[in-house]
């Protein structure tokens, strides 16, 4: 069915910081809207300081960080801690907490591994690719010609399937709830970016020495073609070798800018390489006097200077697809939605609780986060062994859950079919933690261990009694999402 496509402003202006993260976009009843692609547009940008100005400011890469580790994958979901709909008639429709942990565990299981590593290449995060070197949406690289690279904004799309269950409606009809509001808090204090760290070294070809300064090199190593070249026009980089010439005087070490690259033919080969530009002069040697220099580039230790990155949160659209044909559905509208209860493990090495379900529960999902603070996402600790679960005092199972074992992924098959949607991936997923692409197929490191569960529809609150053994640490942050049925 044919849609328009309309942008709305965010009721609160940016730039948006940790102690104003609140964010409210506001839609307007008398609509049919499809929601399931429609989206929350994040406008974000990266400024960076140069730590070395004096021999030219580069275009540094960064990657994004959640929390403490950089290994952590961040989706652009992750951008969202808590979100809520609320509507004037209706009151609030839906309600969750932690949705960006949610998102990243039910990704786990729910998505298949090429569209786990397809969707980075779309996101915040990316893998490293064969040159162990990663790009993101917040530069634009140029690899060849004298055109310097620059730092663009982003616009960071969020749908509003992967935070609200009314999200993937396709024909929601407001006029059954009135004006909608729909509100995100930001995750701004665990986000962050740091400037990737120096690539391997590069040979280059020997210079002999005329008595003139130069500032283009060669690169020894022969290459077909540019696709997989690990630098671009404007990158700070570091050449040593012999004698240098800098802006300032003579150094073994010099760091500069590249301006132009241009790939050229080799001298005596029919294979093609790269010549390579400087802003500064590079090499200053006597008549006959040779050096071999070798390039890298600048990474967070350059030099010793305070390289330093600031991140941005600049504003905030709704982007919706309204229906042209404006007919009321009358029809009502199921949708599943979550209720998060957060615990404590207490770092107990066996763990007891119990929770209480609401009547409309169908599926349940503890995940249990390795650390004591709120920097993981994922439900990834290595401490767990087995956990065993009491639905009403009836077991749901015969025995103990072993995380990683076949009754384990059975249990996982369960509640993905209760979901209505199937297991997509077993093996542990890294989700570019790797420095390879080729390995970040596949990570033992990062092995997720949730508890599914799955209960019917009751008249009456259910209670749920969980036991969980761990070893090392015990059991610490956890995470209950209560999948709720409801009506609109």
């Amino acid at each position: 069915m044919d849609t328009r496509i309309i942008r709305i402003n965010s009721n609160q202006t940016g730039p948006y910081v940790n102690n104003n993260n609140v964010v409210s976009v506001t839609l307007d009843q008398n609509q049919v809207v499809d929601m399931s692609r429609s989206y929350l547009e994040i406008v974000m940008h990266v400024d960076s300081t140069d730590g070395e100005p004096a021999s030219g400011n580069g275009i540094y890469n960064f990657e994004m960080v959640y929390g403490a580790d950089p290994s952590n994958p961040i989706y652009n979901a992750s951008l969202i801690k808590n979100c809520r709909i609320i509507s004037t008639t209706q009151g609030i429709l839906e309600e969750i907490n932690d949705v960006n942990v949610l998102n990243a565990n039910i990704n786990s299981f729910l998505t298949s591994r090429d569209n786990k590593l397809s969707r980075q290449y779309q996101s915040l995060r990316q893998v490293f690719d064969r040159n162990q070197e990663k790009y993101n949406i917040f530069r634009e690289f140029n690899g060849e010609g004298d055109v310097s690279s620059r730092n663009v904004k982003a616009r960071v799309p969020i749908l509003l399937s992967d935070l609200f269950g009314l999200g993937k409606i396709d024909e929601l009809d407001l006029r059954k709830t009135g004006d909608i509001r729909i509100e995100i808090e930001l995750d701004i204090n665990n986000i962050s970016v740091d400037i990737i760290a120096s690539l391997n070294v590069y040979n280059l070809e020997t210079v002999t020495g005329t008595g003139a300064s130069v500032k283009k090199l060669t690169l020894a190593e022969k290459v077909v073609n540019l696709d997989g070249f690990p630098f671009w026009v404007g990158q700070k980089v570091e050449i040593v070798s012999g004698v240098k010439a800098t802006p300032t005087g003579i150094s073994e070490t010099l760091y500069s800018t590249i301006s132009s690259i241009e790939l050229v033919k080799g001298a005596g080969s029919m294979l093609d390489t790269v010549e390579i530009e400087f802003d500064y002069l590079v090499v200053s040697l006597a008549n006959g006097q040779t050096a071999t220099p070798t390039i890298q580039a600048v990474g967070e230790s350059f030099n010793g200077n305070d390289n330093s990155l600031s991140l941005s949160f600049d504003q905030v659209e709704l982007v919706i697809h309204q229906m042209l044909d404006g007919t009321p559905r009358n029809e009502d509208v199921m949708y599943l939605t979550y209720d998060t209860e957060n615990s404590n493990g207490n770092q107990n090495t066996r763990y007891q609780d119990q929770f209480i379900l609401p009547p409309s529960c169908v599926n349940a999902l503890i995940c249990f986060r390795s650390t004591l603070g709120d920097d993981v996402l994922q439900s990834i600790d290595k401490d767990l062994t087995d956990y065993r679960a009491r639905l009403d005092n009836i077991n749901l199972t015969d025995r103990r859950v072993e995380f990683g074992k076949p009754f384990y992924y059975e249990q996982l098959v369960k509640v993905a079919l209760n979901m209505d949607s199937d297991l997509k991936d077993l093996a542990p997923s890294t989700d570019a933690s790797e420095d390879d692409i080729q390995e970040a197929e596949n990570d033992n490191d990062r092995d997720f261990k949730i508890v599914p569960i799955t209960c019917p529809i009751t008249p009456s609150n259910k209670i749920l009694q969980l036991s969980v053994n761990a070893g090392g640490a015990g059991v610490k942050n956890i995470n209950v999402f209560k999948q709720i049925q409801k009506i609109l």
